[in-house]
């Protein structure tokens, strides 16, 4: 009798612990991204460091790139990861966006419930 009831109950935990609602995400590249807007291009320099290329807007905006170090899959095709960056005219990270070479997830959480934001350049 006691094995039965030890075994209903371990039973009941498992399917608790299944049934449980998450309350984090993996953070995404969009996140990251995002994260830098309103701050000042000083900022994501010192983090990040020079931008590997900048091009001036005739608006007043520039735009920067930061390229990850290229790598090749197994059949030798190369891939590179281009995260994008629009400033204003004050040097402030206004939209972004990213290649479709770069890594979805970043590691770490977000709350669940945090939308994840989509590119806006």
């Amino acid at each position: 009798m006691m094995k039965k009831i030890m075994t209903i109950a371990l039973l009941s935990a498992i399917v608790i612990a299944g049934c449980s609602t998450p309350t984090q995400r993996d953070k995404t590249r969009n996140d990251l991204l995002q994260s830098w807007v309103g701050y000042h291009l000083d900022d994501i320099i010192a983090k990040w460091g020079v931008p590997a290329t900048e091009h001036q807007n005739k608006n007043g905006t520039t735009l920067y790139e930061w390229k990850e170090k290229p790598w090749a899959d197994h059949r030798g095709v190369i891939y590179q990861c281009v995260d994008t960056f629009l400033a204003d005219k004050d040097d402030v990270l206004i939209k972004w966006k990213y290649s479709s070479d770069c890594f979805a997830n970043v590691g770490g959480f977000e709350p669940i419930d945090k939308p994840i934001p989509q590119p806006t350049l």
